[in-house]
């Protein structure tokens, strides 16, 4: 059989399961692998029975309309599973539509064979697209079109006004993510007004400093990922630090490198900006460049690997780096790599600094480093890659003791289920939402967050 009838039959049986059974659990869970995962691992079952309103979950959504996807780049299509086994399967893309509420919603499949060759669910995924008659615009009304007696310029100097006059949603901070959620918003029609302390959008990243380097691909690099008004440098303090007598500043004041032509520069921190930094002073003639406490190593001169978040907690990957700390603490080689083989940028790492004197730093192990220049590339408090308590603390300040208070206790890394903690979904205070997040995260949840505040306003929730 084609993988297009295969995804067909497989689909077609699990809509009769649906359909006919009133909410039977074991018949629907029947079309999955023992190990499949549709919202957690082996917990189908469980989730699809929890009682809502009275009704077990699977009867009351009102699953139905289940059609497969033959668009070019969604079609059915073969894919193999990573390992040495090599075992091939079948994905694609589906739509469907449920009652409670009046929605429409995409799915997305992987297919594997058990070990009688039936072909059955190791992943099913569904996503809420729409409310019915409240489905998201997706065009602009550009230029010259029907009933339009007003110049463009009009028009949206009377959005503007509209929507400062009465907004119905404020968004703190004019990064990706603030943008992204209001322009969704605004397809879906809610007025959203978003607020941002710099002059410009972007200016997040124009104020730092100036050779500041993109470290992931450029569809996923965009404006400052998080809201301004949080963001401040992270500067450590240490005894002694009014005694140092060299230049002593944080990464986001280094502009002028030039002046430390010939000069012994100490860079304190691990990430992509110390990187930065480093083949900056390099490029302009530092006499001796030391990045300390770099997480990755190489291994010929003494640069340690590791993917735990801290010493003894297990390796994570990228992926936990990512869903944890939002990629803090990882360095993205676009070049320091190599100075640091070359011996022009010199490691110090697994002590912590004890004290600074007026020649340089100490160290808790008692060696010292003579320095002219130190740099601290220690990130941004209040950022979210910075860990979860600066988050709090300025929400704390922002908002106040009250409303901090009802907040669970972490923002971003995942929960229990596997969920990214509080973000594009309810907080714990009525009306208020963390969006934050690179650009693929943004994109994608911003129109979850959408529709739960259009459901919220049409009373449906």
């Amino acid at each position: 059989m084609t993988v297009q009838k295969i995804s067909a039959d497989w689909l077609k049986s699990l809509l009769v399961e649906v359909a006919s059974s009133t909410g039977d659990v074991a018949s629907f869970v029947s079309h999955f692998l023992s190990n499949g995962w549709i919202r957690g691992p082996n917990e189908i079952h469980g989730f699809l029975s929890e009682v809502v309103d009275g009704k077990p979950r699977i009867e009351h959504s009102g699953l139905r309309d289940f059609k497969l996807d033959d668009h070019t780049v969604n079609a059915p299509s073969p894919f193999k599973l990573p390992g040495p086994q090599c075992i091939e399967g079948i994905q694609g893309a589906f739509t469907f539509s449920v009652t409670q509420p009046a929605a429409l919603g995409r799915g997305f499949f992987r297919l594997t064979q058990d070990v009688d060759g039936r072909w059955k669910a190791l992943t099913l995924f569904t996503n809420m697209q729409d409310l019915v008659g409240y489905e998201e615009s997706l065009t602009d009304q550009h230029g010259l079109y029907e009933d339009r007696r007003i110049t463009w310029e009009e028009d949206v100097d009377g959005r503007f006004r509209a929507i400062e006059a009465d907004p119905t949603v404020l968004i703190i901070g004019g990064g990706l993510s603030g943008l992204m959620t209001a322009a969704r918003l605004r397809r879906l029609g809610i007025r959203a007004l978003v607020i941002e302390k710099n002059a410009r959008v972007g200016d997040s990243w124009r104020q730092r400093y100036p050779n500041l380097t993109l470290h992931t691909p450029a569809g996923q690099s965009s404006i400052q990922p998080s809201p301004s008004i949080f963001l401040s440098p992270r500067v450590p303090t240490w005894n002694g630090m009014d005694e140092f007598q060299g230049a002593l500043y944080h990464s986001d004041l280094h502009k002028d490198t030039e002046q430390f032509r010939g000069k012994r520069v100490v860079v304190v921190g691990a990430g992509n900006a110390s990187a930065d930094i480093c083949q900056d002073f390099v490029a302009h003639g530092a006499a001796e460049m030391l990045d300390k406490e770099l997480h990755k190593a190489l291994s010929k001169v003494g640069f340690n690997l590791t993917w735990e978040l801290s010493p003894g907690s297990g390796e994570v990957g990228v992926a936990g780096f990512v869903f944890k700390r939002l990629a803090a603490g990882t360095m993205l080689d676009i070049g320091c790599g190599k100075l640091i083989i070359e011996g022009k940028v010199k490691i110090k790492q697994g002590q912590g600094i004890s004290h600074l004197d007026k020649d340089g730093t100490t160290f808790k192990d008692g060696s010292k480093l003579p320095a002219d220049v130190i740099v601290l590339a220690y990130g941004l408090t209040g950022s979210f890659s910075t860990g979860n308590e600066p988050i709090m603390e300025t929400t704390r300040a922002l908002l106040g003791n009250e409303i901090t208070d009802q907040l669970p206790p972490e923002v971003w890394g995942l929960d229990s289920e596997g969920e990214l903690d509080q973000i594009y979904r309810p907080s714990g205070h009525p009306g208020l939402w963390f969006a934050i997040g690179g650009f693929p995260i943004s994109r994608f949840f911003s129109k979850h967050l959408g529709l739960q505040i259009l459901a919220r306003e049409l009373g449906i929730v």
